[in-house]
């Protein structure tokens, strides 16, 4: 009997969060990262181009493992500078997998940036602007409640445009944006009356500061915040050192939600490898076993910019 109850709850708790998520109950909520700090493009077009190299990342995020129907990511992001021009290019693909819904988007991004001073510190802004397909098939989950018309749901390819915007400040040792990557507040089920599942407005508040100990030391705090319509405030803070010029290792905190590690270990001038690992503080930690991510970054030109290390940001 407490084993029946115990899956029962499971159960509730899985299906409540799928709900939330992805069937709208409340707005819907991108996909977040525990290694935000190494991929700001995923969030904000001004980013692109603002690295001295053609830069490259695949992100996986396996969210509370072992758990049926639990998220999973993943990621793609290209951008590069055009020399001489001030501009950058960047392409983004982000897929994600929540219980039976799927949304996979593609987006390209635009960025213009300005030299403000001496320090050479950069204003850059850009646009972003692409598409989401989103699919769901409620069908096959198991009735609880025969009269709702949630389980009678499956969407096939629903198509959403997307458009958003971002500014970006950076020097050496500091940086800071604000972005909203989604403006449009796209229906994406229309077969429902009574669900209101949207794909709403994001606002995201990215910075970070880097501290020089000394040459083999340096200390990056960094935050994410989110704000969505109908959602609670999301934010996340993360400490790294960079030690020897080769790798960082540091920790993070999510807003009454989770904690965890990373690590990110340069193998070379062009290839990075990083993982992290972050466990919930809430109940469902009680049935998954923390989430993973595993990051691969290719910086495909060597050549160095002369006034910050690709590095750092």
């Amino acid at each position: 009997m407490k084993t029946m109850v115990k899956n029962t709850k499971l159960k509730s708790l899985l299906l409540l969060g799928i709900l939330i998520s992805s069937a709208g109950i409340q707005a819907q909520q991108k996909a977040q990262f525990s290694m935000y700090m190494f991929n700001p493009l995923a969030v904000n077009p001004a980013y692109a181009g603002t690295k001295d190299a053609l830069n490259a990342n695949v992100l996986s995020r396996f969210q509370w493992a072992n758990l049926e129907g639990a998220p999973m990511t993943q990621t793609f992001s290209i951008h590069t500078p055009i020399r001489k021009k001030n501009i950058g290019l960047g392409l983004s693909v982000v897929n994600d997998k929540i219980g039976s819904t799927n949304y996979t988007s593609v987006n390209g991004d635009f960025s213009y940036k300005i030299k403000l001073n001496n320090k050479k510190d950069y204003f850059s802004f850009g646009l972003k602007g692409g598409f989401g397909i989103y699919n769901a098939n409620f069908i096959e989950r198991d009735v609880h409640d025969a009269s709702d018309d949630l389980y009678t749901v499956a969407i096939q390819n629903k198509v959403a445009p997307n458009l958003g915007f971002g500014v970006y400040y950076y020097g050496k040792k500091h940086y800071i944006g604000l972005t909203t990557p989604q403006l449009l507040s796209n229906k994406l089920n229309t077969t429902v009356p009574s669900s209101n599942s949207i794909e709403a407005m994001h606002l995201y508040l990215i910075g970070g500061y880097v501290f020089e100990f000394n040459s083999l030391v340096q200390f990056k705090p960094s935050l994410v915040a989110k704000f969505t319509p109908n959602a609670p405030l999301s934010m996340d803070l993360n400490a790294s050192f960079f030690l020897y010029n080769k790798f960082w290792i540091g920790a993070m905190y999510r807003f009454q939600e989770s904690v965890g590690l990373n690590v990110v270990l340069y193998i070379n001038d062009y290839l990075k490898f990083g993982y992290a690992y972050d466990f919930s503080t809430t109940e469902i930690q009680k049935y998954g076993r923390g989430s993973h991510e595993i990051m691969l970054g290719f910086d495909l030109n060597s050549q160095k910019s002369q006034f910050y290390s690709p590095r750092y940001f």
